[in-house]
């Protein structure tokens, strides 16, 4: 997480709402944020820490609490109720190459968001960046990127879920390996995009087996389908005797790749088109299916 993302996201929103009269005060606190040498620090406990060694000049008995206390105590509500939040990580995985793992996982996190889920990340495991790639030309900081590595991947994912963030959203190279079998193992719910092809159909069964033997929740999504063809229906069908398919098809349409050329995503180069409507339905299904699976977890915790 980087200074300024830690400003604006946390401390930002509180700074006009203190009593503290001292705009001084208030600048300072800014400047020191941006200037903090660690831009990746582990936790909001780091951050604390560094921020206690600061003092305000204008603190005294008789004046109101400083931005400085004020905005720790709002960082201190804001880790407590971020370790009590749930953060819902998707592990996007398909051992071909080309099934759209990488745009499923740009627009998913535009969704998300769109959708009022809370604020989403990316993480990019595939040597080829493409994910990154795409987020370095965006013109928005959001959603959020966080580099890791696939060793580093559970503090990375904890540190985020302390930092207030509700989807993560990783994607894989197309593999079947010890790397990506890491991945899967810290997924609550992985997505398998399939297109509706003889090729993809034979190979998705490998994928099926690694995510099962985490023993983790999957559904397949169906992608680059051409409208109204009966290969595309069969498909729908093969992959159901094996789990869930997503109800939302994504087409083969221009406007996806089109979009992503400039950081973007069909909700925004076209928010009321087809492709978005396709986006804002497969979301609010896996958001479904995620409630779901969270509520049966309590529940068999309770019994």
């Amino acid at each position: 997480m980087t200074a300024r993302l830690l400003y604006n996201a946390l401390i930002r929103p509180h700074v006009g709402q203190v009593s503290c009269k001292h705009e001084s005060t208030k600048t300072r606190f800014r400047d020191f944020v941006f200037s903090v040498s660690s831009f990746h620090l582990v936790s909001l406990a780091a951050f604390r820490d560094r921020v206690s060694t600061l003092s305000c000049e204008h603190e005294s008995k008789k004046s109101p609490p400083c931005v400085l206390s004020c905005s720790l105590l709002c960082l201190k509500a804001r880790e407590h109720d971020s370790q009590k939040a749930k953060m819902h990580v998707i592990v996007l995985a398909s051992q071909k190459g080309g099934a759209g793992k990488t745009t499923l996982a740009a627009h998913l996190a535009i969704a998300a968001e769109a959708a009022g889920a809370g604020r989403a990340v990316l993480i990019d495991t595939d040597p080829q960046g493409s994910l990154s790639a795409w987020w370095n030309v965006r013109e928005s900081d959001s959603p959020s990127l966080a580099p890791t590595t696939i060793a580093d991947l559970p503090a990375k994912l904890a540190s985020l879920k302390t930092a207030g963030f509700a989807v993560a959203i990783i994607d894989t190279p197309p593999a079947i390996t010890d790397s990506i079998r890491a991945v899967v193992a810290t997924a609550d719910l992985v997505l398998i995009p399939t297109r509706p092809s003889p090729h993809d159909l034979r190979a998705v069964g490998s994928t099926v087996e690694l995510v099962q033997a985490e023993d983790k929740p999957f559904i397949f999504v169906v992608t680059q389908a051409k409208a109204n063809t009966r290969l595309t229906v069969q498909a729908i069908a093969a992959l159901s005797a094996h789990g869930a398919v997503a109800q939302a098809i994504v087409h083969d349409r221009v406007d996806y790749a089109g979009s992503m050329i400039d950081g973007r995503t069909v909700q925004e180069t076209d928010a009321k088109g087809r492709s978005a409507e396709e986006m804002i339905a497969l979301w609010a299904f896996l958001q479904e299916r995620m409630a779901k699976s969270t509520k049966a977890r309590k529940e068999d915790r309770a019994a």
